[in-house]
């Protein structure tokens, strides 16, 4: 579900031929290592 804008940047490059701009990047970065984050453990038991 988080990974839908990224999938969408990327058909919208490859099938409509849309520029990638250094904000998609970013944006792309950001959601990454929000998912990164996310999922990743802590090694600490609560």
């Amino acid at each position: 579900m988080s990974l839908i804008p990224l999938y969408n940047g990327v058909l919208a490059w490859l099938i409509l031929g849309e520029r990638l701009e250094p904000y998609h990047l970013t944006g792309a970065a950001l959601v990454l290592s929000g998912i990164f984050l996310a999922t990743r453990r802590s090694g600490r038991a609560f």
